[in-house]
């Protein structure tokens, strides 16, 4: 079982989010997973380094990583259901674009909006 501890919505370009999960059974907290989603799929990275070299393209380097597909499919799968069971629980946090702004009727007295 995977647990969301914490999320946070981001909106450039395929980066969709950041989140902090744990693996329950090991006791295993994950932090700073990068959230992508383009062209209709969704996909995570696990934690990185950002490598720069003169004159190369910009490269990331895992901290960790699954070395077997199926096992990083699988945990990618069950990331995404306890992320959009967490999303679901907490939707005010999710998505903080949602929904109309809170009403401040002090904060904005003398705006012309």
């Amino acid at each position: 079982m995977i647990k969301i501890i914490s999320y946070k919505h981001l909106d450039k370009g395929a980066l969709q989010g950041s989140a902090c999960c744990e693996i329950v059974k090991w006791h295993l907290q994950i932090n700073d997973i990068a959230i992508f989603q383009s062209g209709g799929r969704r996909w995570i990275t696990l934690p990185s380094r950002k490598i720069e070299r003169e004159g190369e393209k910009i490269a990331y380097f895992p901290h960790i990583r699954w070395t077997d597909r199926d096992i990083d499919n699988r945990f990618q799968a069950t990331f995404f259901a306890a992320l959009d069971e967490w999303k679901a629980q907490n939707p005010e946090i999710a998505n903080p674009y949602a929904g109309a702004p809170p009403a401040n009727p002090e904060h904005n007295e003398g705006l012309p909006f």
